[in-house]
C-alpha cells in the first residue's frame, strides 16, 4: 500500500448465538484422540493441552533438540570448531537418550555457518528417527548433500540450501512424510518435481521466495493424490509464470506474487476440491476466467482476491461461498451476482466501491470497519465529513469502528476546525463500538486526542470508546477524556441551534487495562539451547524491546429524545 493511501477495511460477520455445546472428542476412547493429535506438529501441542484436562491428557510428547553452529564459531569468523559442534550433539544426544525414545514426537532444529562437514552430522541425527526436521544453513545457496532419512519423518523445512541434482539419484522415497516447505531454496523446475516424487503422501507444500535456477519459473505439480495444501509466495526477483497443479484433494491454495509486471499462466481446474483460494498478486492470472471464477470449484467456501489488475470484471458466484475477501479492489471491478450463503464480508481499499452502497445487496450482517489514516488528513474536518457519508450507507445494524492512527513522519500541525452542533435523530446509532489506537504518535498528544474523540462522538454515540495508548502518556489521556465528558461549560453549544453529544451522555464508567508489548523486528526471535555438557543446558536469548500499553475502556450511557 503507497504511504499517500487511506486504508480502509470492512468486515462483516454474522452474529450467532449457540447453545452450550458439549466436547464431542469426550466419546473418543483415549488412544484414537492420542492417535488424532499425532498428527499435529509440536508447535501446535502445547496448545492443544491448555484446551481441557481429556486433552491434557492425551496430548502427546515431544522432545525439542535445537543446535546452532554460530554458538561454536571461532575468533576467527571465516571458521568455526567442527569437533566442538559435533561433540555438543552427540553429548546431547547420550544425555538425553531416554527422553528421545520415550518421546511420541521428536523434533530437531539444526542450524549451520555453511556445509562443511554437514554430511556428518546428518549421519549423526539420523540415527535418532526424527519426526520433525527443521534445517537452515546460513551460507548462501549450499548444495545439499542428500536428503535427510528418518523411517518416521513427517515435517521437513530447509531454508537456504541449493537442490541438485547429485542429491536425487537414489530410490530412496520417505511415505511417512506429509510436510515440506523450502524457503529460499534455489532450485529448478525439473528437481523441483523429482524431490516431491520422494514424499508419495506428502500432504502440505510450502514454497517460500525460492530461487528458481536458470532463469526460469516454471512450477508442474501432478500426480500428487494426497496433496491438501499449497502455498506458494514469489519472491521480487524470481516470480513464477506458469503453474500447473493437478491434486484431486487439495483444499487450500494460497498464491502471492510480488512480481508488479509479470503475466502468469495459472492451470488449477482439476482441484474441484477447494475449499480455500488466496489469490494476491499484481496481474490476474491467465487461465482463470474472471467472469465465472467459482465455476471450477463447486466446494469454494473461502476466497480472498487482490490488489490484481484484470481487463474484464470479476464476477463472483457461488453457493458455497462463507467467506469473501476483497484487498484494493479500484484495480479492478468486482462483483457478486449470487452468494446466498455468505456469512463473512472484508473488504480492504483506499476507496470504497459503489457496490457496497447498494443497500438492496448487503446482507443481515454486523460490520467491523478498520480505517489506518494518516495525521495530516485527520486533522482536517472534511475527513470525518467524508468517513460519516460512508458509514451512511450501511445498513442499521451492529457496527464496530476501529481508527488506527499511522505513525507521522513530521511535524503536522494543529487540527483545523470544531464539530458543529446536530441534532440527536442525526448521530449513527447503529456504530455500537470506537476504538482508537493512538499508539504510535509522538507530537501533540493531547491537542489531537481531544480532536478526534470529539470528532467521533458527534458522529455516533458509541456504547464504548477504547483508546490504546502509551502507559506513560495515560494520566494525560484521562485528565483529558474527563474534561471532554464533563458538563462544566454550560455555553458550550451556545452558538448552535443543536446541542453537542455532551448533552446526551448521561453517564460514563472508565475501565484501565495495561499490556506488554515488544517491538517488531525485521528477524524472527528465536530461544536458542545448546548443550555445553551431559546434563547441562546454557539458554541464549536475543534482546527485545518491550513497552507499556495502557488501554482506557469508556462505558457510555445515552439518552435521547425518542
Amino acid at each position: 500500500m503507497a504511504d499517500d493511501d487511506e486504508l480502509f477495511i470492512i468486515t462483516q460477520t454474522v452474529e450467532d448465538n449457540p447453545p452450550n455445546i458439549v466436547d464431542p472428542t469426550l466419546q473418543l476412547p483415549d488412544h484414537i484422540l492420542h492417535y488424532i493429535f499425532s498428527y499435529l506438529s509440536f508447535h501446535d501441542l502445547p496448545h492443544v493441552r491448555l484446551v481441557s484436562k481429556n486433552w491434557y491428557l492425551n496430548t502427546p510428547s515431544h522432545f525439542n533438540f535445537h543446535f546452532n553452529a554460530s554458538l561454536f564459531r571461532k575468533e576467527d569468523p571465516t571458521s568455526y570448531s567442527h569437533n566442538d559442534f559435533c561433540d555438543s550433539i552427540r553429548s546431547s544426544i547420550n544425555a538425553s537418550k531416554n527422553k528421545l525414545i520415550n518421546a511420541d514426537k521428536r523434533v530437531l532444529h539444526a542450524q549451520f555457518i555453511n556445509g562443511e562437514y554437514i554430511r556428518d552430522i546428518m549421519k549423526l541425527l539420523e540415527q535418532n528417527n526424527f519426526h520433525e526436521v527443521y534445517f537452515s544453513i546460513n551460507e548462501y545457496n549450499y548444495c545439499l548433500p542428500c536428503i535427510f532419512q528418518s523411517k518416521c519423518l513427517n515435517v521437513l523445512h530447509l531454508t537456504n540450501c541449493y537442490l541438485s541434482k547429485h542429491m536425487l539419484c537414489d530410490g530412496v522415497t520417505i511415505p511417512s512424510l506429509q510436510e515440506l516447505k523450502l524457503e529460499c531454496v534455489t532450485l529448478s523446475e525439473e528437481i523441483l518435481s523429482k524431490f516431491i516424487s520422494k514424499f508419495p503422501n506428502i500432504r502440505e507444500l510450502s514454497l517460500v521466495t525460492c530461487t528458481w535456477a536458470w532463469g526460469i519459473s516454471l512450477i508442474i505439480l501432478t500426480n500428487l493424490a494426497c496433496l491438501e495444501k499449497l502455498y506458494v509466495n514469489d519472491s521480487d526477483s524470481s516470480s513464477v509464470t506458469n503453474i500447473q497443479v493437478i491434486a484431486p484433494r487439495l483444499q487450500v491454495f494460497h498464491f502471492i506474487s510480488r512480481g508488479r509486471n509479470t503475466d502468469a499462466n495459472m492451470d488449477i481446474h482439476a482441484c474441484k476440491m477447494m475449499r480455500e483460494f488466496h489469490l494476491n498478486c499484481s496481474k490476474f492470472p491467465n487461465g482463470l476466467d474472471p467472469e465465472n471464477f467459482c465455476s471450477d470449484f463447486p466446494h469454494l467456501e473461502t476466497l480472498l482476491l487482490g490488489p490484481c489488475q484484470t481487463e474484464k470484471p470479476i464476477k463472483i458466484s457461488s453457493s458455497s461461498l462463507r467467506k469473501w475477501m476483497l484487498s484494493f479492489p479500484h484495480l479492478y471491478e468486482c462483483s457478486r451476482r449470487s452468494i446466498d450463503n455468505l456469512s463473512s464480508f472484508q473488504y480492504m481499499g483506499t476507496t470504497f466501491q459503489p457496490y457496497l452502497a447498494d443497500t438492496s445487496k448487503l446482507l443481515e450482517i454486523s460490520y467491523t470497519i478498520v480505517l489506518a489514516p494518516k495525521i495530516h488528513e485527520i486533522i482536517h474536518r472534511a475527513w470525518f465529513l467524508t468517513l460519516r457519508s460512508h458509514l451512511e450507507n450501511f445498513s442499521n445494524h451492529n457496527t464496530t469502528l476501529d481508527l488506527r492512527i499511522r505513525k507521522q513522519t513530521s511535524s503536522y500541525g494543529h487540527p483545523r476546525s470544531k464539530p458543529s452542533g446536530r441534532a440527536p435523530t442525526q448521530p449513527l446509532h447503529y456504530i455500537k463500538h470506537l476504538m482508537v489506537d493512538m499508539q504510535k504518535l509522538k507530537y501533540q498528544h493531547e491537542y489531537l486526542m481531544r480532536y478526534i474523540i470529539d470528532d467521533l462522538l458527534w458522529m455516533s454515540p458509541p456504547n464504548t470508546l477504547t483508546l490504546s495508548i502509551p502507559t506513560s502518556f495515560s494520566p494525560t489521556a484521562l485528565e483529558v477524556s474527563k474534561q471532554l465528558y464533563g458538563r462544566g461549560d454550560r455555553n458550550c453549544c451556545s452558538g448552535t441551534h443543536d446541542k453537542c453529544w455532551r448533552h446526551f451522555l448521561k453517564h460514563f464508567e472508565v475501565k484501565e487495562d495495561e499490556e506488554i508489548k515488544i517491538e517488531q523486528i525485521e528477524q524472527p526471535v528465536k530461544l536458542t539451547f545448546w548443550f555445553e555438557n551431559p546434563g547441562k543446558v546454557k539458554e541464549v536469548t536475543d534482546e527485545k524491546k518491550y513497552y507499556k500499553l495502557t488501554k482506557l475502556i469508556f462505558i457510555l450511557t445515552w439518552q435521547f429524545n425518542s
